[in-house]
């Protein structure tokens, strides 16, 4: 837009310009300058016109790519830039689809490890949890912990559970105390 308003301003002044020229009652002097004015008209529509298609070439890849991004982010990571032409925007494209490639693939194998794990966990009849020593909170994976005890998946303040739940031998809770 800067350029733009460049451009109509220097017009406007070179307008203003000849016009004040053109009070010469020479009528070749009116007739070249007239042809100036015509001339200056046609070039500020020309460029003017250039700069527009000019930014709409570059906005348009743009707010593509930013909407790229923005479903990326919500987890389409099959969101591809598809912009080819080589300047900065054909290489911002390029790094976004290489980096949406490395997510995809890093996406599909937490995926599969974790489908692997499920089926660890379900097949085990050992008793499989995880303890999160921040929160005191020990979440079970495997069912054979509901199957044997009946007790929840997950049990927030798990160290004061421990100590006074009745499923621990008396002897027992005084070693955890």
């Amino acid at each position: 837009k800067g350029a733009q308003q460049e451009m109509r301003i220097f017009y406007i002044v070179a307008m203003v310009s000849l016009l004040q020229i053109s009070a010469s009652p020479s009528p070749n002097f009116q007739a070249i300058l007239l042809g100036l004015c015509v001339f200056l008209a046609v070039a500020l529509a020309v460029v003017t016109t250039a700069l527009v298609v000019r930014s709409k070439a570059l906005r348009e890849p743009r707010e593509k790519l930013l909407d790229a991004i923005h479903k990326g982010r919500g987890g389409d990571y099959s969101q591809r830039g598809d912009y080819h032409k080589e300047n900065g925007m054909g290489e911002i494209c390029l790094a976004f689809n290489l980096l949406m490639d490395n997510i995809q693939e890093n996406h599909r194998k937490v995926l599969l490890n974790e489908e692997r794990y499920r089926l660890v966990a379900e097949q085990s009849q050992n008793i499989i949890y995880e303890y999160t020593f921040a929160d005191d909170t020990c979440r079970f994976y495997s069912s054979a912990w509901k199957q044997l005890f009946g007790r929840p998946m997950e049990i927030p303040g798990f160290s004061k559970a421990l100590e006074t739940s009745e499923i621990i031998d008396t002897q027992d809770r005084q070693i955890l105390t």
